[in-house]
């Protein structure tokens, strides 16, 4: 129980940085485009009028203020990482070895 209680901090506290960072970065931009740009009120906006907004534009919107969505991205990421490290050795010596001159 214990270290799932420890997973799910740290998951929690990734997806804090992470929602952080690119509501930060989405600000930034928009202000730089728009000087009187609010980002409440463009999330007002979005939420009063979502039938007139793109439907994929919307669902990779609140995508990112979806805990599970986003931890389950995370782990999908880690396991393809993990498995393509695990077969990075075998590549490295399939191809070092294909590549050794024939005495």
């Amino acid at each position: 129980k214990q270290w799932y209680q420890r997973r799910v901090r740290v998951y929690t506290e990734i997806y804090n940085s992470y929602i952080t960072q690119i509501e930060g970065y989405i600000s930034r931009r928009l202000e730089e485009l728009h000087p009187s740009f609010q980002m409440d009120l463009l999330l007002t906006m979005i939420k009063s009028r979502r039938e007139e907004v793109d439907p994929e534009l919307f669902d990779t919107l609140a995508s990112f203020a979806d805990f599970v969505l986003f931890k389950e991205t995370m782990l999908n990421y880690k396991s393809q990482r993990d498995n393509e490290m695990s077969e990075f050795p075998t590549l490295v010596v399939t191809s070092f070895a294909c590549g050794l001159p024939k005495s």
